[in-house]
């Protein structure tokens, strides 16, 4: 598992979580991370999201992720 995917995968799911009151303050830098993530992890992102999601205790849509 590449470390740079798994924390933008976790920062994305914290951000849906905590922060969606500033959402126009990340959501320029939420789609960037989210294309790089797309690029890297290919195959493998679904898997990285649903373990983000259960270890941040979040029911984000991985539609976020397009998934």
């Amino acid at each position: 598992m590449e470390v740079s995917v798994w924390v933008t995968v976790l920062a994305v799911i914290w951000l849906h979580t905590t922060c969606v009151d500033q959402r126009e303050e990340w959501e320029l830098l939420e789609g960037k991370a989210i294309s790089w993530v797309k690029a890297k992890a290919g195959s493998s992102l679904e898997e990285f999201v649903r373990a983000g999601k259960k270890l941040l205790k979040s029911s984000v849509d991985p539609k976020v992720f397009g998934l």
